[in-house]
């Protein structure tokens, strides 16, 4: 998406101090896009936020004609449902598997991503620069999940997560599925999630 950075540039030139992640903003628009309509102070209390900085976020939304406010809250216009349903295409959030990892746990799948992760070590290295304390990375390859940076298939260390992997995504060559830890599940979005949007959209 060309437009992601300059969104991003855009919101938090309005908002000053507190500056908004990728991933936060990728969830306030995900919220809205889930929801009839939206309210400042239930995207405040969801995301952690300001009511001070979500009321200028969406603001900011408005001009750039991402959402439209309405007297019982805010949606996405056709512009913005465009937006996130681009980067839904591409990136799919799981919180609910069983991966037996220590920590609270977020796995991704990222869509065809296995031609722009580039190097394994570095994409693990930024995600614990923004707050993972570790993650596993995994690729769909000839019908099997592999370590990229190996070449072995998973069934060596863990059939159990390949297992629940395979139930519950629908994978495709190429496809990238990433299994981020932190302390809460919420610091494993984040990081995962302000990764791979960078990968994506900001470099």
């Amino acid at each position: 998406m060309q437009n992601w950075e300059k969104i991003l540039v855009e919101v938090n030139r309005s908002i000053g101090r507190r500056l908004v992640s990728p991933a936060e903003l990728f969830l306030i628009l995900k919220i809205i896009s889930e929801m009839e309509y939206v309210g400042r102070y239930y995207l405040s209390e969801k995301l952690n936020m300001g009511e001070a900085t979500i009321r200028n976020i969406l603001n900011t939304l408005k001009q750039l004609n991402i959402i439209e406010a309405y007297r019982g809250g805010h949606r996405l216009t056709s512009y913005g449902k465009n937006l996130i349903n681009e980067i839904n295409s591409i990136i799919e959030i799981h919180v609910d598997m069983e991966t037996g990892i220590s920590g609270e746990t977020a796995v991704f799948v990222v869509k065809g991503f296995s031609n722009k992760i580039g190097s394994i070590l570095e994409f693990r290295d930024e995600i614990i620069r923004n707050g993972g304390r570790g993650a596993i990375i995994l690729e769909y390859k000839d019908g099997k999940l592999i370590f990229p940076d190996s070449g072995l298939p998973i069934d060596i260390w863990r059939s159990d997560i390949k297992e629940e992997i395979l139930e519950k995504t629908t994978l495709n060559e190429g496809d990238i599925i990433i299994i981020v830890s932190s302390d809460t599940q919420k610091e494993a979005i984040l990081s995962g999630l302000n990764t791979i949007i960078k990968y994506l959209y900001i470099q």
